[in-house]
């Protein structure tokens, strides 16, 4: 699975700010970077009167929006997802996610806190993997400023992309993520790369995404 990292905090701590700067930071030492941002409130991707906010009204289950920069897509739910429902709609083709929000998900924290708002930290101390705080807070888990977004990164590199298998497998069972030894991993790898790479016209395969769905009936 892709390494998750979780970025907490609360109310106007500047997460925000934070994985603004983180994301430039990643991708100029040549990762490939995904965001989630969690919000408790339901916003509109498009304008009234628009085409692809005409057929979102419709009742279309999923919008994709293409354009020559972007693709936008929008997929009614109709529920709050976890991460692990969230994380089923990124793609394999990221070196690490970073996630806003979700704070409760069993992934790596690094919790932005700010003096000002006179509040403690949002985290327990299980899964806090820094801090990013204006003043020295009496926590065993690394502390960086807000100077400090390139500490921050080295800290992620280290403990999260150093050491990564040579593949990345991504299996998700009726929309939850299943958790696979690299041993697994590979052998699944391994046996779909065989099996496509032997069908015309495929080519060399630098990436698979295959879904399976029972017809009910």
């Amino acid at each position: 699975m892709i390494p998750v990292v979780c970025i907490a905090g609360h109310s106007g701590s500047g997460k925000t700010t934070l994985l603004e700067r983180l994301v430039p930071e990643l991708k100029g030492r040549g990762y490939r970077v995904a965001a989630i941002k969690h919000t408790d409130k339901d916003v509109e991707w498009d304008h009234p009167g628009k085409d692809s906010w005409r057929l979102a009204a419709a009742g279309s289950d999923q919008i994709v929006l293409s354009t020559p920069s972007r693709v936008m897509t929008s997929t009614l739910v109709g529920k709050d997802l976890s991460l692990d429902g969230a994380l089923r709609f990124v793609g394999g083709d990221y070196d690490i996610i970073l996630v806003e929000g979700f704070h409760e998900a069993g992934v790596p924290r690094i919790e932005v806190h700010r003096r000002e708002l006179g509040r403690g930290l949002l985290s327990d101390r299980h899964g806090l993997m820094a801090v990013v705080s204006d003043e020295k807070l009496n926590v065993a888990a690394p502390q960086f400023s807000w100077d400090d977004v390139g500490g921050v990164a080295d800290l992620i590199v280290r403990k999260l992309l150093s050491s990564r298998d040579d593949v990345d497998v991504g299996l998700f069972v009726n929309g939850v993520p299943v958790r696979l030894s690299p041993f697994v991993a590979q052998f699944i790898a391994s046996t779909m790369e065989g099996m496509v790479s032997a069908l015309k016209g495929v080519g060399e395969v630098s990436s698979l995404d295959l879904w399976v769905r029972k017809k009910s009936g």
